[in-house]
């Protein structure tokens, strides 16, 4: 691995833990801010719970599909770190 792919991966890993740093601030701190911002921060996970909810409400069969997603979806790093290991 090169210098500059570890410069950057150094970035993204820095960045991923200020954004968790002011979700947590943002949760336990009680800060007032904007909704704008908290969507923001929110997005896509917001957007995807509102749509499994909905498609658990819809039925039986709506709740087996939401569950499969949601299951899906949580797997989704395991996979993507399972395949960037495999691939080093």
């Amino acid at each position: 691995m090169n210098t500059i792919s570890r410069r950057t991966e150094k970035i993204e890993i820095a960045l991923l833990i200020a954004l968790a740093a002011g979700c947590v601030a943002v949760l336990l701190g009680g800060v007032s801010i904007n909704d704008a911002v908290v969507s923001i921060l929110a997005f896509p996970f917001a957007q995807i719970g509102l749509m499994l909810r909905v498609l658990s409400l819809s039925g039986g069969i709506g709740n087996i599909i939401a569950v499969i997603l949601y299951t899906i979806v949580c797997l989704l790093p395991m996979a993507a770190l399972f395949f960037i290991r495999h691939k080093r």
